[in-house]
């Protein structure tokens, strides 16, 4: 995932699920203070969670899950305050389309149990992202075998 990334300033929407990206996530994404939905799920990154990310203060949609990240979740991302839940009723977190914008880091290799914060914080906005903390996602799994 290229770093330069971080230079789209305005950028307000980055989807980049479903592509096969590889190594960690930038720290420089934590530049794009306008960005409102980030979606990095369903790839196979690595690393652990740059705490600059806490920095984009009108992020509602933040899906991680389904990588390979690990390690500990910043207290910083406390800060993060409009990150929705999957069916939460504001206004903010629902879309045209009558579904919920989502926090997401499940199938991923963090470290259960998080010191609080953010603790407390991880439960409020993805309530079960422990349960699946270290289990190998099946199409994970497939996807690494087909593209091997």
């Amino acid at each position: 995932m290229p770093a330069e990334l971080g230079n789209l300033v305005n950028l307000r929407w980055l989807e980049l699920a479903n592509n096969c990206l590889t190594g960690e996530i930038p720290a420089t994404l934590g530049n794009l203070s306008y960005l409102w939905y980030l979606d990095l799920s369903k790839n196979r990154l690595t690393g652990t969670l740059p705490e600059e990310l806490s920095n984009i203060p009108k992020l509602r949609h933040f899906n991680l899950s389904h990588n390979y990240l690990k390690g500990y979740v910043p207290a910083s991302f406390t800060k993060l305050v409009t990150l929705c839940v999957d069916g939460q009723q504001l206004d903010y977190c629902k879309k045209v389309d009558g579904s919920y914008y989502f926090t997401g880091l499940g199938y991923n290799f963090f470290n259960v149990p998080q010191p609080n914060p953010p603790s407390d914080f991880l439960y409020e906005k993805d309530p079960d992202w422990d349960q699946t903390q270290g289990v190998l996602d099946e199409f994970i799994y497939f996807q690494a075998i087909l593209n091997s």
